[in-house]
């Protein structure tokens, strides 16, 4: 997967670039060098041109050998309205205003866009970690950077 195009970091519905929920773990190879996987029991991390993951392929549980969700870490990958890692909380709202902000399952405070099928983690950093356990989330400053995104 040398010279990776725009199309390449596209977000869509289910989709991170080559990369979909539900494909089969045997095609990852196929798209990028092995030397460019780690893999785990439970996870294919996945390093392009970069030390730090570029995302990570979650292993289904249910089905064998198939990705169950995409985590991305790179800003590199957009959805069609230009969001992605370190994009702001303001950007987010205005690109996808029925989101649903809260905490997810790991105490993450995150944003949920069920249009699209993804999950944006936010960086609770900037506002203090006290903060996030009493702030309404619609009084969140637009200024927060989404950290990571899971494409279910």
């Amino acid at each position: 997967m040398n010279g990776l195009s725009p199309a390449n970091f596209s977000l869509r519905v289910g989709q991170a670039g080559p990369f979909s929920v539900g494909m089969p773990l045997d095609k990852i190879p196929r798209e990028l060098p092995v030397s460019h996987i780690r893999q785990n029991y439970s996870i294919s991390t996945i390093f392009y041109d970069r030390v730090e993951p570029v995302l990570a392929l979650s292993h289904s549980q249910g089905v064998s050998n198939a990705v169950a969700n995409i985590i991305i870490y790179d800003p590199r990958f957009k959805t069609e309205k230009g969001i992605g890692v370190n994009s702001r909380l303001g950007e987010l709202r205005r690109a996808y205003p029925n989101l649903i902000i809260g905490y997810d399952s790991e105490g993450y405070l995150a944003a949920d866009v069920p249009e699209i099928a993804m999950h944006f983690e936010l960086d609770t950093g900037s506002i203090g970690p006290d903060r996030t356990k009493w702030v309404r989330p619609v009084a969140l400053p637009d200024d927060i950077r989404v950290t990571r995104v899971l494409v279910f």
